[in-house]
């Protein structure tokens, strides 16, 4: 499965964070969430892929994820490529990559 997310003028982004619409992943609802300028480091790009329907799963659910991001620049030397495995937890929905 793959899912595109453009966030357009990105160097113009104000918010302190975005997030793309839920799609559907192995019987999961997902998104993607950005901070622009960082989560927990400042003028970095803070990315994470999070459970769209973790209030609505049973109690002491879990997930193991696969997945690959792909940041694209408009200078492709500064596209990154991340692969990443994940397990996941009730209480912590939210799994990503720091760049």
């Amino acid at each position: 499965m793959k899912y595109t997310w453009k966030v357009d003028k990105f160097s113009q982004v104000s918010k302190r964070a975005l997030h793309s619409n839920a799609f559907e992943v192995g019987d999961y609802k997902w998104y993607i969430l950005i901070y622009p300028q960082g989560c927990d480091v400042c003028n970095f790009l803070s990315l994470f892929l999070c459970a769209a329907d973790h209030d609505k799963l049973l109690p002491g659910w879990s997930y193991f994820a696969q997945f690959t991001i792909i940041v694209v620049n408009k200078d492709p030397k500064k596209s990154k490529y991340f692969d990443t495995l994940h397990l996941s937890q009730e209480g912590a929905f939210k799994i990503g990559k720091k760049s």
